[in-house]
């Protein structure tokens, strides 16, 4: 029998937090405004794209959620499907973060049950102990006979691509992200932050 599939809330995830500023500063790449990543971040914090792991500050002037090394790569993620292939949608963008987040039918390998989500798995693998490559991919449907359209995301390590696939609709399309150059930084800054504490 498959193991039960924890929610998010239900384990600590190791590791520092980050306030959205330093995850802004973390995702952001040339040619970004510094003031944009920031209010981005901050609104999919509030729209629950972006899961964040408390709020520190609470009955001072400047309350904030602070991310967890997951969070920052949700959100890592999240700005290059919006900044290099400009997908805002929210629909698509619920199914991005859920794909992140959550297991799926046909993704859990013995590999993938090291931990409790993809996205941790997947930015704890950029580190040179464990050295594995990551994808992550959206793809867009058209059902047929309905012209609904669907889309299916995974995150997988490449040497254990998911098994599953929607029988009934037509591909349109899809988007395949190599994750290691996208995360790796954010697994620096954790230890760049570990270290200094």
């Amino acid at each position: 029998m498959e193991d039960e599939i924890q929610p998010l809330w239900a384990h600590p995830e190791p590791g520092p937090r980050f306030k959205p500023s330093e995850a802004a500063a973390i995702i952001m790449e040339p040619g970004m405004d510094a003031e944009k990543v920031v209010q981005e971040v901050r609104a999919w914090i509030r729209e629950g794209f972006v899961q964040t792991r408390e709020r520190v500050g609470k009955g001072t002037k400047n309350p904030h959620s602070v991310l967890s090394i997951s969070d920052v790569g949700v959100a890592k993620i999240l700005s290059i499907l919006k900044w290099d292939y400009g997908i805002t949608d929210s629909q698509i963008v619920g199914f991005v973060s859920a794909g992140c987040y959550g297991w799926q039918d046909g993704d859990r390998t013995p590999h993938e049950k090291r931990f409790y989500h993809p996205i941790f798995n997947a930015v704890n693998d950029t580190s040179p102990v464990n050295d594995r490559d990551w994808v992550f991919r959206l793809d867009a449907y058209r059902q047929d006979g309905i012209g609904m359209r669907q889309f299916r995301t995974a995150l997988y390590d490449v040497e254990t691509p998911p098994s599953r696939r929607f029988d009934d609709a037509a591909p349109r399309g899809s988007i395949m992200l190599n994750l290691r150059p996208h995360l790796k930084p954010i697994m620096e800054a954790a230890w760049r932050k570990e270290r200094a504490n």
